[in-house]
């Protein structure tokens, strides 16, 4: 078995490294694995009369994977803070990352007081959405088939608008 295919059941601690030498270096050709002692024991009592409750007193003082990755997929999140004070999470990545410089350095500077109307994430199409105010300006609906990415507005007219967004397509 590829070590790589261990790395979720060794962060979740079901198997162990190097039961032998914990502190073994990650390419050591003599690094092994280990059923976790806790685990083991319960796999011994699985179908017994207290095996629910051997789980319950297992996982009472532990971390899950789910808790894991949920808190590791928090941390890596970009804040993006709007010129309204509002401070929203995205997701990682060169995109949101051009987002966030956009919301942040490019709208204060050449923005004229524009307010953002919309901003969609890879992880949540609908991030900031201003629905009314987008209707109020003609704005067509937005459905998940064509998103801008960032919709601004300031003291602009239809005609300014639709002729902005012709030339960001």
């Amino acid at each position: 078995m590829r070590r790589k295919d261990l790395k979720l059941i060794v962060l979740a601690g079901i198997i162990i490294p190097s039961a032998a030498n914990p502190n073994s270096a990650r390419n050591d050709g003599t690094r092994s694995f280990a059923l976790n002692p806790d685990i083991a024991n319960l796999v011994k009592n699985f179908g017994s009369n207290n095996w629910e409750e051997e789980v319950d007193i297992f996982l009472a003082n532990r971390v899950t994977l789910e808790q894991q990755l949920s808190s590791q997929r928090e941390i890596s999140l970009i804040p993006v803070n709007f010129p309204s004070g509002k401070v929203l999470n995205f997701s990682p990545g060169k995109h949101n990352e051009l987002q966030k410089a956009i919301i942040e350095s490019f709208l204060p500077r050449y923005g004229y007081g524009a307010e953002i109307l919309y901003v969609g994430d890879t992880a949540k199409k609908f991030l900031h959405l201003e629905k009314n105010k987008l209707k109020k300006l003609n704005f067509f609906e937005l459905s998940n088939g064509e998103l801008p990415d960032i919709r601004h507005s300031s003291l602009l007219t239809t005609e300014k608008l639709d002729l902005f967004d012709r030339s960001c397509s």
